[in-house]
């Protein structure tokens, strides 16, 4: 976050751009970005309609990827 000020803050996640998570841990690949744009589509109609299957799809790509790599714990 740039901002300090909590309506600031609110405004850079309402409209600011979603950081691709393959810029932000290693062995993320493009395709989990994918996925996550999708979830976090502003437009309902591009989300996923079951949440379920998108979460076990998606911890099922993840199974791949080494988690002693520096980054937030899988």
């Amino acid at each position: 976050m740039k901002s300090e000020v909590l309506s600031e803050i609110y405004m850079e996640i309402i409209g600011g751009a979603i950081p691709a998570l393959s810029l932000l841990r290693e062995g993320i690949g493009p395709e989990i970005d994918e996925w996550f744009r999708g979830a976090l589509a502003k437009d309902a109609q591009e989300r996923p309609g079951d949440a379920e299957l998108w979460a076990s799809t998606l911890a099922e790509h993840l199974e791949g990827v080494s988690d002693t790599e520096l980054g937030w714990p899988i």
